[in-house]
């Protein structure tokens, strides 16, 4: 469990660089000459009200519109389409041998391939309660769907105004207010493979009270998404076609094609009845039970694989495409204007969330056998064990069982509030976070 209280004050000031002031000025007289008295101008950060393109680094927005017309109900599968964006741990990275260990499940922004801590996640301008323990990076699936607004992204230029944390960026999620209403949304969907199956509902509920000076609103969310096998689909099979260095192009040969397909591929010099080794060129000469061992076709620059043989297939040993996932959130939001310029706010949430994956089996690399261990096969110490005083074993122990990660997670959180105008130029806002 990962526990964070934050208090943050805000308070948008007018300021300028000089151009930008001169060029005020600039209009301000031609407005003048015009008969125009000139319109108030409000500077500020992710806060800062002005038009998305005036400023020096311009602020993308995905809207509600935008997450429900794409029927994707995973807000990170979503943005990950953005460039920006695109390294975010998708389902894909949170799921099988791809997921790093303790987060299962878990989907990461990540601004500019910078890394997912160095991005800066917030929810209505106020920090959020880390997905992972240790690490600074907030699971986008604790965040309710059908309450976002929009979603801002500013990719650069923001340590001045939001922290030194903020290095590749900020996502804002901006979430619905002075919601009044019943809002009901269900979604069912499978994939082509007919797997992959999902299921979301949403339920929201509003009311203003106190002539419009108050809103209570209350949401629940829930989100299913079934866990896929990497086997489970014909490109995830031994015989499929991977692409890999082409092995006829090494060093390199500006006539023939980097990369080619090829199939049957697996981690060289490891097998899941084992590989033997017995001398000194540390390459496997016979399998665990004593037969000659294949080691098929080496791939060179292509990480320690090999085409045929008896190699470990890579596809056998990455485990799943996606997690199994299961989601339920509460949430609550309460505002109460105590004078036309100060607002009192409140948000109360709960995230129970569970999640399995599949991921590789445990593996002996260069384990050393003494020569006088008797389960060494006769014909395997009939060719020589004296350079090592016995044998190296490398095995993929598929017959132990895979590695799998099974999480039930618990996210709390709570922010009181209050913000307001102090002038017509200056504005306020002081927030305690708890989670």
């Amino acid at each position: 469990m990962v526990t964070a209280a934050i208090i943050s004050v805000s308070a948008g000031l007018p300021g300028l660089a000089a151009a930008q002031v001169a060029e005020a000025k600039n209009d301000e007289a031609n407005n003048v000459a015009a008969g125009d008295s000139g319109a108030a101008i409000v500077v500020t950060g992710t806060r800062i009200q002005r038009p998305e393109a005036a400023t020096a680094t311009p602020v993308v927005t995905l809207t509600a519109e935008n997450i429900v017309q794409s029927g994707i109900n995973n807000v990170t599968e979503l943005l990950a389409q953005s460039p920006a964006l695109f390294n975010s741990e998708t389902n894909f990275d949170a799921a099988g041998s791809q997921a790093r260990t303790g987060a299962a499940g878990v989907n990461l922004l990540n601004l500019r391939n910078l890394g997912a801590n160095r991005t800066l996640v917030l929810v209505n301008g106020r920090r959020h309660v880390a997905g992972v323990s240790g690490e600074a990076a907030v699971d986008t699936n604790t965040i309710p769907v059908s309450l976002i607004e929009r979603v801002d992204i500013l990719t650069g230029g923001v340590s001045s105004v939001y922290g030194a944390d903020g290095v590749s960026g900020v996502v804002n999620f901006i979430m619905k207010r002075d919601f009044e209403g019943i809002d009901i949304r269900a979604q069912n969907g499978i994939s082509d493979f007919g797997d992959a199956e999902s299921r979301f509902l949403s339920a929201t509920i509003g009311t203003n009270f106190a002539d419009d000076r108050g809103n209570f609103a209350l949401n629940y969310e829930y989100r299913d998404d079934a866990r896929v096998g990497f086997g489970d689909r014909p490109n995830g099979r031994y015989e499929a076609d991977t692409l890999v260095r082409n092995p006829d192009d090494i060093p390199d040969d500006p006539n023939v094609p980097d990369n080619i397909f090829l199939d049957r591929i697996g981690y060289s010099d490891s097998s899941p009845d084992g590989a033997l080794v017995i001398d000194d060129s540390f390459s496997p000469r016979f399998r665990g039970a004593g037969q000659i061992y294949d080691p098929g076709r080496f791939l060179p620059q292509s990480g320690f694989l090999a085409q045929g043989g008896d190699n470990t297939p890579v596809n056998d040993y990455q485990g799943d495409l996606q997690a199994g996932t299961e989601h339920h959130s509460f949430n609550a939001f309460f505002n109460y204007e105590l004078t036309p310029d100060i607002r009192f706010f409140a948000e109360g949430k709960y995230v129970k969330s569970e999640n399995f994956t599949v991921a590789q089996p445990s593996f002996d690399f260069f384990t050393f056998i003494s020569e006088d261990n008797p389960l060494i096969p006769a014909n395997v110490r009939a060719a020589g064990l004296g350079e090592f005083g016995g044998l190296l074993f490398n095995r993929d122990n598929f017959d132990f069982g895979t590695r799998n990660e099974n999480f039930e997670r618990d996210l709390y959180r709570t922010v009181i509030g209050v913000d307001g105008n102090v002038s017509d130029n200056v504005k306020f806002e002081a927030s305690y976070v708890y989670g």
